[in-house]
């Protein structure tokens, strides 16, 4: 028994270790530069420096509380960018199949079915902000049922998803919507329509309906499934210059009511809210080229960002390319048709603006009208050195010889549907050498042009007729 009574002793003062202040100070995205850097607290320089040491390219998330629409996103680390956890498997953390060990067995494959790549609306709080960002992530299909599970259940007990759907495609703030032609059946009435579970189909001969024009839309942007999912991300994705950069005139040629009006107005839309991303163009001859130049020379201002063009040229667009003095600096892919028979003058001012392509090296050429090869495409030598993947449909034997000399090393060469030669064995051009790796192609068709019919001398060039060969 003690007299006097003891001092108590303070506890000693725990200061905070490296995971709490990263926790504190960590952000998602950072966009502070170096003089804020050097200015910054040390717990704000010690979550820099993390930051700097994540790969933002691919994200992975858990899924754990996936029914109530939540879920949790992060940055990759070095070790799993190197295992290929997240990019080469499921990204979802507690899935079985996120795991790269077991990644390239046969049976993990088969079990885990086909990864998909979605750029998902992320939309959280953080530091009392609220804050968007579209994050890139990899899911196996049953992760990404996870992911879209709370959006479908919602959907099934409302019970009307087609009612949905004609509400989105009506409204002009969300998105570049397409003019399209709607049978009369759907403007009779607005109630959803219902079919037995067992009932015939519809004729594959019916009118095409808007939802019909809206999922080939849905096609050039992958971004439009995504915009049914719910409000929060419908109003991120369209803030998004992403949403806006995939320029389509596919639609219009169905279309029963056409405006010079709505053309302009839809693709200065997109060209100024996509802000400075690159373009992908999908241009066919429509009847408002011949009305107006306005909307293509919209385009054509916007051409040092097109990246990706799909053009189907009649001899009015081909001379109006053509003539484009400011080019395609940016155009790396490109498949190209004519629609209409060409002649010299045509053929000279093809030659030229493929010529002019510095940057092409995707090349998909369709051969819907007949070109002179041997005075418009065969002496663009510094074309076809360039080209890394070249794919030719419905093209002459005789033709694609005269060009296989000067492809560069690693080049790859696809023939869809080849032609058979225009006469004699004796006549085809012997080719002695050439740098391909690989040359692909299907079965060969006869001509109406080739007197006598003969098909690719396989023993002679040193192919086989299979679907796949490699010189």
């Amino acid at each position: 028994m003690t007299l006097y009574a003891r001092a108590e002793i303070p506890a000693p003062v725990r200061g905070r270790n490296e995971f709490e202040i990263l926790k504190a100070s960590h952000k998602f995205l950072r966009e502070e530069d170096d003089s804020q850097q050097r200015g910054a607290s040390w717990d704000d320089q010690l979550a820099g420096k993390y930051y700097d040491s994540l790969f933002r390219e691919f994200a992975v998330c858990d899924l754990k509380h996936y029914k109530s629409g939540n879920f949790s996103l992060r940055w990759r680390t070095e070790s799993e960018v190197l295992s290929g956890a997240g990019e080469s498997t499921c990204g979802n953390t507690r899935c079985a199949h996120h795991d790269p060990r077991n990644a390239d067995s046969e049976t993990h494959k088969r079990k885990r079915g086909r990864l998909t790549t979605l750029e998902l609306p992320f939309a959280y709080e953080e530091h009392g902000e609220a804050k968007s960002a579209l994050v890139k992530t990899v899911l196996c299909e049953k992760c990404l049922g996870k992911m879209m599970w709370k959006k479908r259940k919602e959907r099934e007990a409302a019970g009307s998803a087609r009612k949905e759907d004609r509400e989105v495609d009506g409204d002009e703030d969300y998105g570049p919507a397409a003019p399209s032609a709607r049978s009369g059946r759907d403007e009779e009435s607005d109630e959803p329509q219902t079919r037995r579970r067992n009932s015939r189909s519809r004729s594959p001969a019916r009118r095409p309906t808007e939802r019909d024009a809206r999922r080939r839309e849905s096609q050039d942007n992958q971004l439009w499934g995504m915009m049914r999912v719910c409000t929060r991300w419908r109003n991120v994705i369209v803030n998004s210059p992403y949403f806006w950069r995939h320029v389509s005139f596919s639609d219009w040629a169905e279309a029963t009511e056409f405006s010079k009006a709505t053309a302009w107005k839809r693709t200065n839309e997109q060209i100024m809210r996509s802000g400075l991303v690159p373009l992908t163009l999908n241009l066919i001859p429509l009847s408002l080229w011949n009305e107006s130049e306005e909307v293509l020379d919209m385009l054509l201002d916007a051409s040092d960002r097109i990246e990706f063009a799909v053009l189907s040229l009649d001899k009015k667009l081909l001379r109006r390319f053509h003539k484009h003095t400011k080019g395609f600096p940016t155009l790396w892919k490109l498949g190209l048709g004519l629609t209409e028979e060409v002649g010299e003058n045509e053929n000279e001012a093809l030659s030229e603006f493929l010529d002019r392509l510095s940057a092409l090296t995707h090349l998909h050429r369709s051969n819907q009208v007949e070109i002179d090869w041997v005075a418009t495409l065969a002496p663009l030598k510094s074309l076809w050195s360039r080209l890394r993947v070249c794919e030719l449909t419905e093209c002459m034997v005789d033709d694609v010889l005269l060009v296989l000399p000067h492809f560069s090393a690693g080049s790859r060469l696809y023939l869809t549907q080849g032609r058979y030669i225009r006469g004699a064995p004796d006549t085809l051009h012997p080719v002695k050498h050439t740098k391909l790796m690989g040359l692909s192609f299907d079965t060969s068709h006869a001509s109406s042009t080739t007197s006598p019919r003969q098909p690719f001398n396989d023993s002679r060039y040193g192919t086989s007729s299979s679907r796949h060969s490699t010189p």
